[in-house]
C-alpha cells in the first residue's frame, strides 16, 4: 500500500510512518496465522469476541474499521526507525559540512606535522606544475618572429645634485619605434628626443649581422656606418656570432628541440620533486604559533612552524633523486650515455653521497602556512646554520594566487636588500631597495622600481608605465629620477628593407679629414636651430665642442 499523502510504501500498519497519514485499506487486514482460540487479555475490547486479533499488542483508542461496521480495531504501534534514521542523516550532513570547513583549522592541532608536510608538498607540486605549464604553453616561435616595439617615455623628473646636463631634460619625451627580425639578423628603427610632440633630435638606424648604419638628420645630412664587431672586441662572442646563432634557429627548430627534450625535462623535475618530498617526509616539525600575519597585501591567519632538516635527511633525499633518475624508464637511454661518458654508475653515486660530508649539521627555517595549506612566508637565519651574519626571507602574499605577489628580504653583514615582484589583475610592480651598512656608509641607499599595467590581445602586448623611478644617494651624489609612458609589442610580417637614405654611408673608422671638416661645419650651422627644442645648456655644450673640433682641423 502507498500513502495517499506522501507516496511512501507502507507494508503494514494503518498510519504512514513518515507523515502519520491514515492508510485507507480495501478490506480488514488479514492477520498472519489463525489462533486456535480467542485470547483473553485486559486490553481486549469488550463486546467484540469475534474480532480477530493481530500479533501486536494493541494500544491507544479503538477506532472503526474501513467499512464502518462498528467493528473496532486496535491502532498498531508506530515504528520509530524512520525518524531515528532521518535524525542521524541530518546529524551526519551537518557534521560533514562542518567538518569540511573546520578540519583545516583543527588539523594543525591534531596533527601538526601532517599539516606542514602537506603545505610543503603543495609547494613542490606547484613547482612541477609550473615547469610543465611553461614547457607546454610557451610559444617558442615568438623568439624568431619579426616584432615591432614602440615606446614613449616622459622624463618627469631628473634631479641630479651635481647639476649635469641631464637635469635640464625634465619634461622631455623619448620615443622609439624598433622593428626586429631575429631570423634575418636585422634591426631597424628611430629614437626621438622632443617635447609636446615636437621632435628635437632623432637617430635613425639599421643594424644587420655585420654593420650599424645610422644618421642624425637634425645635425647632418650625412649617413654613417661602423663595423659591429667594434662593440664586441672584449667579448667571447661577437654580435654577428650571437645574432647568427639566433638567426639560424627557426621556430620549427626550437619547437623540434622542445618536443624532443621536454619529456626529459619533465621527468627530471618529477624525479627531483620526489626526492624533495622524501626530505619533507623525514624532516622534524614543531608548531610554535597560530596568529594573524600582517603582510603588505593584507592580513591572514597562519600557523607557524619551525622545521629542522638534518644532514642525514638531506642525504636521504639526494639518494632518492639518484634512485628515481636511474630507475626512470623515460631517462634510461640518457642515463646509460651518462654512465658511459663519466664512468659514474648508480651504485658509485650512492656510495659517494653516503660517505660525503656536507659540512652542514642541519638546516633550520621557519614557515608560515595559511588555511589553504600554502606556505606564505619562509625565513632562513643563516646564523643558525653556518654562523654567518645573514638572514633571508621570502613572502608569497598574492590574492588570487599567492605567487602573484612575492617579497624577498635579505640581510648580509649589515647590508639590507628588499625585492618586490607583484603582478595582480593586470597591474604590476617590480622594485628594489638596497642599503649598505649604515655604520660604514651612512645615509647611502638606492631605491628603484617600475609600476604599470599590462593589456594583451592575442600576441600583441601593451604596457602602460605609470612610474619608473630611481632615487638614492651614493658617495655624496643625490639623485631623483622619474619617468612614465607606455610600450607596446606586436608581431609584424617582416622588417622593412634597408632604406636608400642609408646609402653612401661614411665608415667612421676610415673618415677623412676633409669629410670630418665638412660634417662639423654642417653641424655648426644646424645646432643653433635646436634652441627652444633642447635645453640651452646642451645646445651650448654641443656648440662649444663642434667649434673646438673645427679649430683643430684648420
Amino acid at each position: 500500500m502507498f500513502c495517499t499523502k506522501c507516496g511512501t510504501n507502507v507494508s503494514e500498519g494503518i498510519f504512514c510512518p513518515k507523515c502519520g497519514n491514515r492508510i485507507i485499506t480495501a478490506a480488514p487486514e488479514v492477520t498472519i496465522g489463525t489462533p486456535t482460540e480467542m485470547p483473553v487479555t485486559p486490553e481486549a475490547t469488550v463486546g467484540t469476541p469475534q474480532m480477530p486479533m493481530t500479533q501486536d499488542t494493541p494500544v491507544g483508542t479503538p477506532v472503526e474499521n474501513a467499512f464502518s461496521f462498528g467493528i473496532e480495531k486496535p491502532i498498531k504501534k508506530k515504528k520509530k526507525w524512520p525518524k531515528v534514521v532521518g535524525i542521524m542523516a541530518a546529524v551526519l550532513i551537518v557534521l560533514g559540512v562542518a567538518g569540511y570547513f573546520v578540519y583545516p583549522m583543527i588539523l594543525p592541532i591534531i596533527s601538526p606535522k601532517a599539516y606542514a608536510v602537506s603545505a610543503l608538498k603543495n609547494t613542490t607540486s606547484k613547482l612541477a606544475n609550473n615547469v610543465d605549464t611553461v614547457i607546454t604553453n610557451t610559444d617558442f616561435s615568438a623568439a624568431t618572429t619579426p616584432q615591432e616595439v614602440s615606446m614613449t617615455l616622459q622624463l618627469d623628473k631628473l634631479d641630479i645634485q651635481s647639476g649635469t646636463v641631464l637635469s635640464d631634460f625634465s619634461g622631455k619625451n623619448v620615443t622609439m619605434t624598433i622593428q626586429v627580425s631575429p631570423s634575418d639578423q636585422v634591426e631597424t628603427g628611430t629614437i626621438t628626443l622632443g617635447t609636446s610632440g615636437v621632435s628635437a633630435l632623432s637617430v635613425q638606424f639599421y643594424i644587420d649581422a655585420s654593420t650599424i648604419t645610422f644618421k642624425i638628420p637634425e645635425l647632418s645630412s650625412q649617413t654613417f656606418s661602423m663595423d659591429i664587431s667594434s662593440f664586441s672586441d672584449n667579448s667571447d662572442y661577437s654580435y654577428s656570432e650571437i645574432s647568427g646563432m639566433l638567426g639560424s634557429l627557426t621556430a620549427s627548430d626550437i619547437q623540434e628541440y622542445m618536443d624532443q627534450y621536454s619529456p626529459l625535462i619533465k621527468a627530471v623535475v618529477q624525479d627531483t620533486i620526489k626526492g624533495l618530498d622524501t626530505i619533507i617526509d623525514n624532516a622534524d616539525y614543531k608548531r610554535t604559533d597560530s596568529k594573524t600575519y600582517e603582510s603588505e597585501n593584507g592580513n591572514m591567519k597562519v600557523s607557524v612552524y619551525d622545521i629542522v632538516i638534518s644532514e642525514a635527511t638531506i642525504k636521504k633525499g639526494i639518494l632518492a633523486i639518484i634512485n628515481n633518475i636511474f630507475n626512470d624508464k623515460e631517462l634510461s637511454s640518457y642515463v646509460s650515455l651518462l654512465t658511459l661518458g663519466t664512468g659514474q654508475t648508480k651504485q658509485s653515486l650512492i656510495t659517494e653521497v653516503a660517505s660525503a660530508e656536507l659540512g652542514i649539521d642541519k638546516i633550520q627555517f621557519t614557515v608560515y602556512i595559511n588555511n589553504k595549506k600554502e606556505i606564505v612566508k619562509t625565513i632562513f637565519d643563516l646564523n643558525k646554520i653556518t654562523g654567518d651574519d645573514a638572514a633571508f626571507s621570502v613572502e608569497f602574499i598574492g590574492k588570487d594566487s599567492i605567487y602573484d605577489y612575492v617579497v624577498t628580504n635579505m640581510s648580509i653583514e649589515g647590508t639590507t636588500a628588499k625585492l618586490i615582484a607583484k603582478n595582480e589583475a593586470n597591474e604590476f610592480y617590480y622594485g628594489a631597495d638596497v642599503r649598505p651598512d649604515q655604520t660604514t656608509y651612512k645615509d647611502q641607499f638606492l631605491t628603484f622600481g617600475i609600476q604599470g599595467k599590462t593589456q594583451k590581445s592575442g600576441s600583441d602586448v601593451n604596457i602602460t608605465i605609470d612610474k619608473m623611478f630611481a632615487t638614492g644617494s651614493i658617495e655624496g651624489e643625490d639623485f631623483d629620477i622619474a619617468l612614465s609612458g607606455n610600450t607596446s609589442t606586436k608581431a609584424i610580417s617582416s622588417v622593412p628593407s634597408k632604406s636608400s637614405s642609408f646609402s653612401k654611408a661614411i665608415d667612421v673608422e676610415y673618415i677623412t679629414t676633409t669629410q670630418e671638416k665638412a660634417i662639423l661645419t654642417e653641424m655648426a650651422t644646424n645646432i643653433p636651430k635646436l634652441k627652444g627644442k633642447l635645453p640651452d645648456s646642451l645646445v651650448s655644450q654641443m656648440t662649444t665642442y663642434v667649434n673646438s673640433e673645427l679649430a683643430t682641423l684648420k
